[in-house]
């Protein structure tokens, strides 16, 4: 159990090392590499690191119905991403390999553990509200990486969660504790709704979007309560973070603003490399491409299509995803594309669907609020409104909220999660994909849907029980 501890704080060692190395003033202050962070601002710049801010994107987009690829990338594809592509049982092949989703999350909870530790153990140099407000961020940050970790190591929330396994809580930061085991679902979705609703009230309302505030913990356990199917209490969190602010950015207006400065980002994320490691490669001159189910979602004068299209097709005739470094218009590069964190239009689109899933209000409402976001991802003048001729009822406002869900959320990691939230819900059915002449096909009752535990982490938890496979070889 030490050992495990031992490895994760060795990554989180790691991945801090870009930012001390970007913060040589707070070296000056102690010998080098022993650095200890006393006031509020040193606290809160490790919140906003580059390994803190940023979240994996790949390998869940791999895994999901938005991509496609051929036989001859398939070929050249990474080693790391061939297993995924396929759902293997194991995405690490052995035991020296690691799982970054895995890593990453816990690296990241390992600072959150700290932050908090410093304030219950008064070690945090500043005023009491301001000190307060520093544990709160902590909290809630640590709660939005719970999220990504139970729904990728544990099934989606369902009438079993009390007793499905996920992944285990840790709290505490000391290398030498004991680590807990394995906790059901349930336990962990029970502990980030305990988590975001303590830290609401020393949260800030808006504030700086690196940083956690009380919009971003509303629209936190919006996501949540969807998941959950709680549709009544996840319209009411994203009511509660939209009255704080409700702006939707216009993408006719460029450049962007930086994601911190755009008043529609709720929280970052950054994904530095956004699409760019599963994208057409002109130096090999393959990648991974847009399934064509998904593409024929985009109207023609649908802005966010040029995001990710490449007009480059593969050897079976889909568009490259586009590397927008290399090929997407130079207005839309990272600052319009790379928060992967929490936005304005998803609390929409949540609404949306819960009074769909409800028949609560008026179809009229959803149509307007599907409008007010529309209007702003189409090309400036070519926008006609929705009206009760194409969305006449609730049934058809919950397919076209799913489907602008697609096309608004595309590519930001929610897809292969929502894929499997349709699945408990009965509406999403199979899935197949043929490689090399073989033919890999998922259903809603797959187990490799969840991820394997990583091979090295077991190795030191041989008490834990893996996540049961199917028996997909690579």
């Amino acid at each position: 159990m030490v050992k495990i501890m031992k490895k994760i704080l060795y990554a989180i060692l790691v991945c801090l090392t870009l930012f001390f190395t970007a913060c040589e003033e707070y070296l000056s202050v102690a010998p080098k590499g022993e650095f200890v962070p006393s006031t509020i601002e040193e606290y809160k710049a490790l919140m906003i690191s580059q390994s803190m801010q940023g979240r994996f994107t790949e390998f869940l987009q791999i895994m999901s119905d938005q991509v496609i690829i051929d036989d001859a990338s398939f070929a050249s594809v990474r080693l790391n991403q061939a297993p995924r592509y396929i759902w293997a049982d194991y995405v690490d092949a052995t035991a020296s390999e690691g799982n970054e989703i895995w890593q990453k999350g816990y690296a990241r909870i390992f600072v959150f553990n700290n932050i908090i530790e410093a304030v219950e153990g008064n070690k945090v140099e500043g005023d009491e509200v301001d000190v307060k407000e520093l544990e709160a961020m902590a909290r809630a940050g640590r709660a939005y990486e719970y999220f990504d970790l139970v729904n990728a190591f544990g099934k989606t929330y369902n009438s079993s969660s009390s007793s499905d396994l996920s992944v285990p809580l840790v709290v505490v930061s000391d290398i030498n504790a004991d680590i807990p085991d394995r906790a059901t679902v349930s336990d962990v979705y029970d502990f980030m709704l305990n988590e975001l609703t303590a830290s609401l009230p020393n949260l800030p309302a808006e504030g700086n979007p690196l940083y956690p505030s009380k919009r971003m913990a509303y629209a936190m356990l919006a996501r949540i309560y969807l998941f959950m199917g709680d549709y009544t209490k996840a319209s009411e969190s994203a009511d509660m973070a939209l009255a704080l602010n409700n702006t939707i950015y216009d993408y006719n207006n460029t450049p962007f603003p930086d994601l911190h400065k755009n008043d529609e980002t709720i929280y970052v994320k950054y994904n530095y490399l956004y699409i760019g490691s599963i994208s057409y490669a002109p130096w090999t001159k393959s990648g991974f491409a847009l399934a064509s189910d998904f593409l024929s979602l985009f109207e023609a004068n649908d802005i966010r299509n040029n995001f990710f299209t490449s007009p480059m097709v593969n050897n079976d005739g889909y568009n490259y995803i586009a590397n927008n470094k290399w090929l997407a218009n130079p207005n839309y590069l990272v600052n319009a594309i790379n928060n992967i964190g929490l936005q304005v239009p998803e609390l929409y689109l949540i609404k949306s669907e819960c009074n769909a899933r409800l028949q609560s209000g008026s179809v009229q409402a959803i149509i307007d609020d599907l409008n007010a976001l529309r209007v702003k991802r189409h090309v400036a003048g070519t926008y006609t409104d929705l009206t009760t001729t194409d969305i006449p009822d609730f049934d058809t406002a919950l397919d076209f909220v799913l489907d602008e869900r697609r096309r608004e959320l595309a590519f930001d990691d929610m897809r292969l999660f929502d894929m499997r939230r349709l699945m408990v819900l009965g509406e999403y059915g199979s899935i197949s994909r043929t490689v090399n002449g073989v033919t890999y096909t998922m259903t809603p009752s797959s187990n490799n849907w969840v991820m394997n535990i990583p091979l090295k982490v077991m190795d030191y938890n041989n008490d834990w029980e893996q996540n049961l496979r199917d028996g997909v070889s690579f």
